[in-house]
């Protein structure tokens, strides 16, 4: 028989196992927690909260990975500078965030869509160069179709250039964004604004240099 004391005493040892065992679980929960907050800010803008340059390019790669049809896009302000200059960089951040905020909201399932730097957004997803064209001219249009509100500024039309490429044999990850760099620039000077790269012979270890300095080439303070 146990005395009342021993049952006392091991209830208050099994309180205490207890007490500890949650201890330790809730321990294990908020370093996961923490972990995975740290893992989502090194992976995305803290501006824009779309995918940084590394968390894109890691899903990338993990759709290069499956060995399935991948497209890219490439995207560069038109006259950014201008606004920069003329209004501040606050509005500079607000238009960022506005155009952020338009691509996130006309994204298809499967998308990824980054903020590189400055005025420069990219994406990627599964499907043929076909696929991504239509992506790219969808982001085109929902920038494009309506202008820019910001306080303590006059309306902004606001324009995208975009360039195109999709993967195929020989092709890696930087060599699909030089490419479509490439298309970008050539959109700069299309009526469309949108440019897909194609490949024309064996062009894969040779990417052309690009055009001569434009506007947004020229060295910025953002």
């Amino acid at each position: 028989m146990f005395t009342r004391t021993t049952l006392v005493t091991i209830g208050v040892g099994v309180a205490a196992a207890t007490v500890a065992g949650l201890t330790r679980q809730r321990l294990v929960t908020d370093l996961r927690a923490q972990l995975r907050r740290a893992e989502h800010t090194a992976a995305h803008d803290p501006l824009t909260g779309l995918l940084n340059r590394e968390g894109l390019l890691a899903q990338l790669h993990q759709l290069l990975a499956a060995d399935r049809p991948v497209w890219v896009w490439l995207a560069d302000l038109d006259q950014f500078k201008q606004v920069n200059d003329t209004y501040g960089h606050d509005a500079g951040d607000q238009v960022i965030i506005e155009v952020a905020r338009r691509m996130r909201t006309i994204a298809r399932h499967g998308w990824q869509i980054g903020h590189l730097h400055g005025d420069e957004f990219a994406g990627c997803g599964p499907g043929d160069l076909d696929t991504g064209m239509s992506a790219a001219i969808a982001i085109r249009n929902a920038i494009g179709h309506r202008p820019f509100t910001l306080p303590g500024c006059p309306t902004l039309d606001v324009r995208v250039s975009i360039g195109v490429a999709a993967y195929r044999v020989g092709l890696n990850a930087p060599l699909l964004f030089k490419h479509a760099d490439r298309a970008m620039y050539e959109a700069k000077d299309d009526t469309t604004k949108v440019v897909a790269h194609r490949p024309s012979g064996n062009d894969i270890d040779h990417i052309p240099a690009r055009p001569a300095l434009r506007d947004r080439d020229r060295p910025r303070h953002r």
